[in-house]
C-alpha cells in the first residue's frame, strides 16, 4: 500500500483501544482531538469532508502515533503503518 493509503476509522478506533487504553476522544465538525496520558492530537480528520467517511489516509494515522508516542504498538497493530518506519529503526543506514 502507498503512502498515501487509506485506513477504516474502526480499525483506528481498535487499535488506540490496544495501543492507548484510556484515550478520548472529542468530535467537532471536521475532526476530533484525540487525548491519551497528557499527549494530544489536534484536528485528526473526521472524514466528514470527504468522499469516503469511514476512511481516512495513513499519513493522519501515523502523525496520531507520534503524537500520542504509541509508535511501536501502532506499528503492531496496522501492519499499513510499517512503511512510514524511519530507516535506522529498521537497522539501515
Amino acid at each position: 500500500m502507498s503512502p498515501s493509503g487509506q485506513i477504516q476509522f474502526d480499525k483506528i478506533w481498535k487499535m488506540l483501544r490496544a495501543c492507548a487504553p484510556g484515550y478520548q476522544k472529542t468530535q467537532h465538525d471536521h475532526d476530533y482531538l484525540i487525548t491519551y496520558n497528557g499527549r494530544e492530537m489536534r484536528r485528526f480528520p473526521s472524514g466528514k469532508k470527504s468522499a469516503k467517511r469511514s476512511q481516512v489516509q495513513l499519513h493522519w494515522v501515523r502523525k496520531l502515533a507520534a503524537a500520542l508516542d504509541i509508535e511501536d504498538c501502532a506499528w503492531e497493530q496496522l501492519p499499513q503503518l510499517r512503511q512510514f518506519r524511519k530507516s535506522k529503526d529498521r537497522g539501515e543506514r
